[in-house]
């Protein structure tokens, strides 16, 4: 299992949620590996989605790392996050508060009715101050370019 999505259900096992949306796109592409411009991550104990719409099928295909099930959205990221989110009867989402609009939240919560939602503040972020084997090379060569 990759790294990064184990220590992201190992931290969401201490929130008070069933499963975590991530918006952020910098924190989307370092779970998942998407470069796009509209993705979302959504990750339980169990399973982890990648939501897009059909404009980046072919490009989600590519690039996103195979523990995510692909889901292209017909009517918007987050009301596909939400029918996920109810049709698995969880209880309770996670969300990026530092990344959602209040606006966003507030539609967010009228599509996940009756599902909770439960802010998590710097969640991916902390993840990400860990680096793993890959980044570090990366930055090992990178000191190597800047020395030459």
């Amino acid at each position: 299992m990759n790294l990064r999505l184990h220590n992201l259900r190992r931290a969401l096992s201490k929130m008070n949620c069933d499963a975590l949306a991530i918006s952020n796109l910098t924190n989307v592409r370092y779970l998942c590996g998407y470069t796009g411009t509209s993705g979302l991550v959504l990750v339980s104990a169990t399973e982890a989605f990648f939501i897009t719409d059909f404009r980046y099928q072919s490009q989600a295909a590519q690039q996103v790392s195979s523990e995510y099930s692909i889901v292209i959205a017909e009517k918007g990221l987050w009301r596909e996050a939400a029918q996920l989110a109810k049709k698995r009867r969880w209880k309770a989402l996670g969300f990026e508060a530092d990344h959602l609009t209040v606006g966003a939240w507030q539609d967010l919560q009228k599509e996940l009715n009756p599902v909770e939602t439960s802010p998590a503040r710097a969640i991916i972020e902390t993840l990400r101050l860990q680096k793993d084997a890959d980044e570090i090379v990366i930055m090992r060569r990178a000191v190597e370019v800047i020395d030459e």
